[in-house]
C-alpha cells in the first residue's frame, strides 16, 4: 500500500457514519450518555448548547482544570486564540479556550472531549507546561519538557499492556510480531486509548503513515476485565501519576502508525500492509 499523504483511506467506512463511529473512539463515546447526545450531533450542535453540555458533564463529576480551579471551557474567538499561547490563555480566561466557530472548531472540541475523557492527565500535562513556562518563558523554542508534553498532548496515544515484552515489541518496532501475528491478544491483552486531540482530528481523514506518539502503560490483568467505564477512570489515574512522576519526553515516546492497529481499519488484515517500511520503519541503528 502507498504511503503518501494524499492517499484516501475513507474506505474505512467512517465518512458514510459519521467520524465519531469511528473504532479508535469507543472509548470517547463513553462520555455520549452524560453529554446527552452522540459525539456526530454534539459536532453539529450550535456554539451555546455545545458550550452548555460540556461544562455540564464538567460541573456533575466536579472536575478541576487545577488546585482550586473548576474546569470550565469558555468561548473563543479564532483572533483570540491567535493572540496568545494555550496554556496563558488559560491562565488569563481561567478556564479552557474553545473556538466553537470557523477554523479550529472541531479541534477545540476534541480537546473539550480529552478533558473530559482523561481529567487528570490533562490537568497533569496543563501544569508540566505551565511550570515550565514560569521557569523558562515563552522562548523560540519549547524544550525538551514542552515537546513532549505537546506531542503526547496533541497525538498522543496510550498503549496498555499486560506483558512487558510488548512495550519491548514496541520499542524494537517488531511491527509484524505486535500488529499482525499478535494480533488475536488486541483487547484481550493490549489496547490501545487515544489521548491526543490533534490525532483524534487527523483521524477523520487518514492517511496510511500516520502516526502517533504512544506512551505504554503496564497493569495488571485485571484492568481488562473490568468495565470499558472503569477502564477509562483507572487508565486517567494511573497514567496521570506516572507522568507526574516521569513526565514525557521525546525520546521516550514510542511511534506507532495508527492505521496498523488491529480492528481500527479493515485493510490491515492484509500482511503486506506492514511490510511497507515507508508506514512501519524499521528502528534506526
Amino acid at each position: 500500500m502507498a504511503s503518501d499523504r494524499g492517499r484516501d483511506v475513507s474506505i474505512i467506512g467512517h465518512a458514510e457514519t459519521g467520524f465519531a463511529r469511528a473504532p479508535w473512539l469507543g472509548a470517547w463515546r463513553l462520555l455520549e450518555p452524560e453529554l446527552g447526545l452522540s459525539l456526530d450531533a454534539l459536532a453539529s450542535a450550535g456554539p451555546k448548547d455545545r458550550l452548555e453540555r460540556l461544562n455540564r458533564v464538567a460541573v456533575s463529576r466536579g472536575l478541576f482544570l487545577r488546585a482550586e480551579q473548576p474546569l470550565r471551557f469558555i468561548a473563543h474567538a479564532q483572533d483570540q486564540a491567535l493572540a496568545m499561547p494555550y496554556e496563558q490563555a488559560v491562565a488569563t480566561l481561567g478556564g479552557v479556550p474553545t473556538r466553537v466557530n470557523g477554523p479550529g472548531a472541531l479541534h477545540d472540541l476534541l480537546n473539550a472531549l480529552a478533558w473530559l475523557c482523561f481529567p487528570r492527565v490533562k490537568a497533569v500535562l496543563h501544569q508540566l507546561q505551565a511550570t515550565a513556562i514560569a521557569r523558562d518563558g515563552i522562548g523560540t523554542a519549547r524544550g525538551r519538557l514542552r515537546d513532549g508534553v505537546t506531542l503526547l498532548d496533541e497525538n498522543g496515544i496510550f498503549l496498555v499492556v499486560r506483558d512487558r515484552s510488548d512495550a519491548i515489541r514496541l520499542r524494537e518496532r517488531a511491527w509484524y510480531r505486535l500488529l499482525y501475528e499478535d494480533r488475536a491478544r488486541w483487547d484481550a491483552e493490549i489496547c490501545a486509548v487515544p489521548l491526543g486531540h490533534g490525532l483524534v482530528e487527523r483521524l477523520v481523514r487518514p492517511f496510511p503513515a500516520l502516526t502517533a506518539h504512544v506512551r505504554t502503560l503496564k497493569l495488571p490483568p485485571a484492568w481488562f476485565a473490568v468495565s470499558p467505564h472503569e477502564q477509562l477512570q483507572q487508565l486517567d489515574r494511573v497514567a496521570a501519576a506516572r507522568l507526574r512522576a516521569r513526565p514525557p519526553l521525546p525520546h521516550g515516546l514510542d511511534p506507532l502508525p495508527v492505521l496498523g492497529i488491529p480492528g481500527w481499519w479493515a485493510g490491515n488484515q492484509d500482511p503486506t500492509f506492514y511490510r511497507d517500511a515507508r508506514v512501519f520503519r524499521p528502528r534506526p541503528a
